[in-house]
């Protein structure tokens, strides 16, 4: 019985840990300051921040910033499964893809 209730557990626990909104949004503005935060807000609404001491941040901002300059649309991956593409200023970035 014990081993089925934490087989049961486990489901729980690792599905939500894939938990994630995806927005599709164009960056209109990339700062950083604020002690190395990249602060970021999107045409149409909406901004989101990320510290320097985050593991992707390089990475996210070399994408940004290419993406910026060619004009294209990137999808970022927020954590909370409620998050609001288009208002509001998000922190909980997970990682940003850049399309063609």
């Amino acid at each position: 019985m014990k081993k089925l209730i934490l087989g049961i557990a486990l489901i729980f626990i690792s599905s939500s840990s894939f938990a994630y909104k995806e927005c599709a949004v164009k960056t209109n503005r990339l700062y950083i300051g604020d002690n190395g935060s990249l602060w970021m807000t999107f045409v149409g609404g909406g901004a989101a921040n990320m510290r320097n001491s985050d593991v992707d941040f390089k990475d996210t901002y070399s994408m940004l910033l290419a993406a910026q300059i060619a004009d294209k649309n990137v999808v970022v991956r927020f954590s909370d499964t409620n998050a609001q593409c288009n208002t509001g200023t998000r922190s909980d970035i997970q990682g940003v893809w850049l399309h063609r």
